[in-house]
């Protein structure tokens, strides 16, 4: 339709732009140089790489082979990196310098010469991805996510061929989209989502990291019309200085993943770009169940992430048993469609109920309205003097201190109350000294006194993934082995 307008921009340290005709003659090139490489159908490709624009040639190439991706975040911890490696099994990875048997480098991926693509025979993939998942709670693993989930946008905030699914704002452009990609290609929000709608006939344009000052400067030049972020993104970009006078008045959507938003960063989005632009979705990688909600229909509903989507819902107590509605319980979902069946690789396992409801630990509840409320994660509540605690909730309350710029709560073993609220605060350059009792003040306006946090240490940052993501796990280990943290 277009073959000489652009389709993907990449900026940052290896920038690149590339016209639909190049991306295409490109892409299949870099296949032929896979298929040197041993690449066939059923292959699996890992894709180690910083995000730019031969991630995506990678990945382009490796499907035309009718190869499974499995994008990955380069410089993980070696352990990790080998346990995912010994479950893939690959026959190449895709790596940023450093050539060895059975990798190629980002390098040779550029450099490799375009062909015609017709010239190159195309394959479907199945499944057309691997997701790594687990880090966060446990051993790593990697998940074959259902087909309905590979090929359609379900929990994406997407339509099925890539549009946004739900009514856009009158005189949106739709003749030249643009995603603005800000978070890791590692992750399945960019990635899924950067793939669907460069299908969809979207402009793509790739940071190499999220900058908060950059992403602004790309949302105004570019005239981004699709922003996908997490919370610390969110966050981040909210505390700009420069956030009130930017021009945000392309963006037909912002929508918001990946983890649980505070309820008033939700809202001052809702007041920055209107309700009917901003979408809240929930989901896991197994994509067993989604649900999605836009900002004016939450203002509605404040704290929820919709209604679940083509899937039946059940909330449990300990024992299994259907629990009341707004009761907090176990979120168990049947999917309804045919077509939604993931595997993991290697020995990890979901949760059943009933052999057909199934698990990943989320707790939750739904309102007289059916609209689902996400608690927190099981392995991630407190339990503190035999009541629960929610971090999800305690975190909210300290990030709305005007002196946190990060934070994350931990749940510490304690001989009297079984386990202690634990803040781990990164502090604002600019902001007066923070203490464990201003803190308290705080959110005792906020929270019940047994959430309070009892404990708080002050670090130099939080130790997020690219993905805005921590470790609860670790970061506990490592306190409980030094008995550190105590304030």
């Amino acid at each position: 339709m277009h073959p000489d307008a652009e389709a993907l921009r990449a900026v940052g340290s290896a920038p690149l732009s590339l016209t639909w005709a190049a991306l295409s003659r490109r892409s299949a090139g870099v296949t032929q140089l896979l298929a040197r490489c041993g690449v066939t159908a059923g292959s699996t490709v890992v894709i180690e790489l910083p995000n730019g624009g031969a991630h995506v040639l990678a990945t382009i190439a490796a499907w035309r082979l009718g190869a499974t991706v499995l994008p990955f975040r380069p410089g993980l911890p070696a352990p990790e990196r080998s346990r995912l490696l010994d479950l893939a099994r690959p026959s190449l990875v895709v790596v940023p310098t450093g050539s060895t048997a059975g990798t190629v480098t980002v390098a040779e991926v550029l450099e490799a010469a375009p062909v015609e693509p017709g010239t190159v025979e195309a394959t479907v993939a199945d499944p057309a991805w691997l997701l790594a998942s687990g880090g966060s709670t446990g051993s790593p693993k990697l998940i074959a996510p259902p087909i309905t989930t590979a090929i359609g946008s379900a929990g994406m905030g997407l339509g099925s061929s890539g549009r946004v699914n739900t009514a856009l704002p009158d005189g949106a452009d739709h003749r030249h989209p643009t995603y603005l990609v800000v978070g890791p290609l590692s992750h399945m929000q960019s990635f899924g989502t950067l793939h669907r709608t460069l299908l969809d006939d979207y402009r793509i344009v790739v940071m190499e990291r999220f900058e908060t000052e950059a992403v602004l400067d790309l949302v105004e030049s570019e005239k981004v019309s699709l922003l996908t972020m997490v919370p610390t993104m969110l966050l981040r970009l909210l505390r700009s200085p420069t956030i009130g006078r930017r021009d945000l008045s392309h963006l037909e959507r912002v929508f918001h993943g990946g983890a649980a938003c505070p309820e008033w960063v939700t809202r001052a989005w809702i007041e920055l770009v209107g309700g009917e632009r901003f979408v809240l979705g929930y989901g896991m990688s197994e994509g067993i169940g989604t649900a999605l909600i836009r900002g004016d229909e939450w203002l509605e509903h404040p704290g929820s992430v919709g209604k679940p989507l083509n899937c039946e819902t059940l909330i449990v107590n300990e024992n299994g048993e259907p629990v009341a509605r707004g009761e907090t319980g176990e979120i168990y979902f049947h999917p309804s469609q045919p077509g939604q069946v993931f595997r993991y690789v290697g020995n990890d396992s979901v949760r059943e109920l009933d052999g057909h409801f199934f698990s990943v630990g989320d707790l939750g509840w739904l309102d007289d309205d059916g609209y689902l409320y996400i608690a927190d994660r099981r392995t991630d509540m407190i339990v503190s003097g035999g009541a629960n605690v929610f971090t999800a909730e305690v975190e909210a309350a300290v990030l709305s201190h005007p002196a946190v710029e990060d934070a994350v709560v931990l749940g510490l073993s304690e001989p009297e109350w079984g386990q202690r609220v634990h803040a781990v605060v990164e502090p604002r350059h600019d902001a007066p000294q923070l203490n464990l009792a201003t803190l308290q003040e705080h959110c005792r306006a906020q929270l019940a006194e047994f959430k309070v946090p009892r404990s708080l240490e002050i670090v130099d940052s939080i130790p997020r993934n690219e993905a805005g993501k921590v470790n609860r796990r670790a970061l506990v280990e490592a306190r409980e082995a030094t008995d550190a943290g105590m304030s």
